[in-house]
């Protein structure tokens, strides 16, 4: 019996996609000396607070979100 997947496609198909684009926002925010938060994780990601919690649920994906 196959297991059938609901909801979107994950926008970041690999971690490595995943932990480039956070990489980004750390660097990005220490050039522009903005705070680091996950809000503006989230927008940076083009994303939402619940998406990035999503991911944080997913073991391939939860080191990179933590």
């Amino acid at each position: 019996m196959s297991e059938n997947k609901r909801g979107r496609p994950l926008k970041f198909k690999t971690v490595k996609a995943l932990q480039d684009a956070i990489d980004k926002y750390f660097a990005d925010c220490e050039g522009t000396g903005e705070p680091l938060t996950v809000t503006g994780l989230a927008l940076a990601l083009e994303t939402t607070r619940d998406v990035l919690i999503d991911y944080q649920g997913k073991d391939e994906y939860s080191n990179a979100v933590k």
